[in-house]
């Protein structure tokens, strides 16, 4: 909690500081590639009834300053006041075709921003270079009546993956292919999906790992040498785990995950927000510890797995609800930072067990948090972009003496440009 306090005042600092830059500069900014003030290129409200419709669809009277952290109390016209024109509609409107029309009111109402702290992406297409790194690290650990503490640290391969990814319309589809040979007989399969937009964030996410695991670490055991542990490969465990995650933000006007993480926006002004959403997992771990206890007895023959460690299989299922929080700081005009963290409570069940309130409190009281951590950094000038991500997710699992992390860590390095300048901005020059 200590650290979350400093953390959010340190991004404080920062948003004071971005603000008292960008005042400044508040007649030198461009958008739309005209040199405008910043009250001359604002798109104020037409009093037409797209737009009076609009004003009634705000049901929450309550808007957030660029930092985000706390609400303030706002009126509907400015709320909707940088909006594009595009983004606007009216829920109540007739539909020739009903499906097609809501999905599309749908999408507007997602994609809604204000256009003096978020650019819009100016073009249908994109083309890009991928590379995907993925390290996993699987911490098992157990404690004894005694007061011992063992602990085994398991890792598959390495992944790293590259390849080039075409957007159009929002779609992007890719293919990559695998730049680390698996010369440990390490088969790891994964597959995720993310989606990103104005208010609501999604995240899909599907890895199987099997085979050799290296064994990186080992304490608690006696006479073995970590030095040697370089070496030794452990085909004792698989791990499979599911994750759906679902949430929304809460400063979405201001502040855009896209812009950092999917490059279909700009982030122009300093910005941040709360984040709340739900997420489904479903984990199953499976571990040979007489396989594994053999493995370290080929180091030291007196080496013994203690009977906490003991374990064939983990196998449960998770909901949770989550809260954190999201900043991203622009130094400079092009360049973003981006850093946000998002800790979770859920209740885990084991499969085929019944839930009952009796349960859920003592799972309430076992407080077993996890963790997901968002970074990225990028530069734009409106047409190429380079950058990285990074997101790593962590999960705990504690019954008894026996606890069990699992951690997954994607960074992701990229460069591209878009293409197929949208009808609206045609004869207009880029962001720069």
């Amino acid at each position: 909690m200590k650290f979350l306090l400093i953390v959010l005042a340190f991004l404080g600092s920062l948003s004071a500081w971005a603000e008292e830059d960008a005042a400044k500069q508040n007649h030198t900014e461009r958008f739309d590639g005209e040199p405008l003030s910043m009250t001359a290129y604002t798109d104020t409200l037409r009093n037409d009834s797209l737009c009076r419709d609009s004003l009634r669809s705000g049901w929450f009277p309550y808007g957030f300053s660029r930092d985000g952290l706390l609400p303030h109390r706002q009126t509907r016209a400015d709320r909707w006041r940088n909006i594009p024109e595009e983004c606007r509609f009216r829920w109540s409107r007739p539909r020739k075709h009903f499906l097609f029309d809501f999905v599309t009111d749908v999408s507007r109402y997602l994609k809604a921003f204000d256009t003096t702290y978020v650019s819009r992406n100016r073009y249908d297409g994109m083309l890009m270079l991928d590379n995907l790194n993925l390290l996993q690290r699987i911490r098992i650990a157990g404690r004894n009546a005694d007061g011992r503490r063992q602990v085994l640290t398991l890792a598959p391969v390495h992944t790293m993956r590259l390849g080039p990814y075409g957007g159009w319309l929002g779609i992007t589809l890719g293919y990559s292919f695998g730049l680390v040979p698996d010369r440990y007989g390490s088969r790891t399969f994964d597959f995720s999906a993310t989606a990103y937009a104005a208010k609501l964030g999604f995240d899909f996410r599907y890895t199987r790992a099997k085979g050799n695991f290296n064994l990186v670490s080992a304490s608690g055991f006696e006479g073995i040498d970590e030095d040697r542990l370089a070496h030794i490969r452990l085909e004792a465990m698989t791990c499979n785990t599911t994750a759906i995650n679902l949430y929304y933000v809460f400063n979405n006007h201001h502040f855009s995950y896209p812009a950092a993480m999917a490059m279909t926006t700009v982030q122009l002004r300093s910005a941040g927000s709360w984040l709340m959403g739900v997420r489904y997992d479903r984990q199953r771990i499976t571990f040979d510890a007489a396989r594994a206890e053999s493995v370290l007895q080929q180091l030291n023959p007196k080496a013994k797995l203690m009977d906490e460690l003991r374990f064939s299989s983990v196998n449960y299922r998770q909901i949770s609800l989550s809260l954190g929080y999201a900043y991203n700081f622009v130094p400079h005009r092009g360049w973003l930072i981006s850093l946000g963290g998002t800790p979770l409570l859920g209740y885990k069940y084991q499969k085929g067990e019944s839930l009952s309130t009796h349960k859920i409190w003592r799972s309430i009281r076992r407080l077993n948090f996890d963790f997901i951590f968002r970074a990225g950094l990028v530069w734009t000038n409106g047409r190429y972009y380079v950058g990285g991500s990074t997101v790593s997710y962590l999960y705990d699992y504690r019954d008894g003496d026996f606890h069990l992390t699992n951690s997954f860590h994607y960074l992701r390095l990229y460069l591209g440009f878009y293409f197929h300048r949208q009808k609206k901005f045609k004869g207009k020059s880029d962001f720069f």
